[in-house]
């Protein structure tokens, strides 16, 4: 996973530093790693399945110049520019970023976890 050893012993002891600290893309290698399915540890199960791209999409519709980007990006605290030209590169964001920027936009960040 690329973490030090006191941060792999933060996420043992403190509860948020899953959503917090790892980023998307190692969320889900450490709950492939112990076969954690991530939906039901979320309670995610109702939530319907959202995309990267889609997310792209949903926030290039709501801030389409550069003006409307800059304060979306205000408002949400995460920069998101470069995620926009490159969808996939939203995983390397931890999962608090992702709920701040896809409830901008309607859209819960658990709908991104895989089925």
């Amino acid at each position: 996973m690329s973490i030090s050893y006191e941060a792999y012993r933060d996420l043992e002891w403190f509860d948020e530093e899953i959503v917090d600290a790892l980023s998307f893309d190692q969320l889900l290698l450490l709950a492939s790693a112990i076969e954690l399915d991530l939906r039901h540890f979320f309670d995610a199960g109702n939530l319907g399945q959202v995309t990267f791209a889609e997310l792209a999409t949903r926030l290039r519709s709501s801030a389409p110049d550069p003006a409307s980007l800059a304060a979306l990006e205000e408002r949400v605290g995460w920069e998101i520019g470069r995620h926009l030209d490159d969808p996939s590169t939203f995983g390397e964001l931890p999962a608090i970023a992702l709920a701040d920027v896809g409830e901008s936009v309607g859209v819960d960040w658990r709908s991104l976890l895989p089925p």
